[in-house]
């Protein structure tokens, strides 16, 4: 009897990249927060694109971040 569903081990395989990510988001939005008050034009800009890319991964990934996350974008985008 074969099965045209991926067995539970295949199915939560896919996932396991997205999980590593979400536990390294906090690390990740503090690094972001230093970054953002730097000069440097192309420094802020990867932080944009790394935040944008988070964001179209995990929607809703930056949630609890955002009061860390507004001062640096605000100083980036001023």
């Amino acid at each position: 009897m074969y099965s045209l569903l991926p067995s539970y081990s295949v199915y939560v395989g896919c996932f396991r990249p997205v999980l590593l990510l979400q536990g390294q988001i906090p690390a990740i939005v503090k690094a972001i927060h230093k970054q953002l008050k730097e000069k440097s034009v192309k420094t802020r800009q990867g932080c944009f694109s790394l935040l944008t890319e988070l964001v179209m991964v995990m929607p809703g990934a930056l949630r609890d971040h955002l009061p860390m996350l507004v001062p640096g974008i605000q100083y980036a985008l001023g």
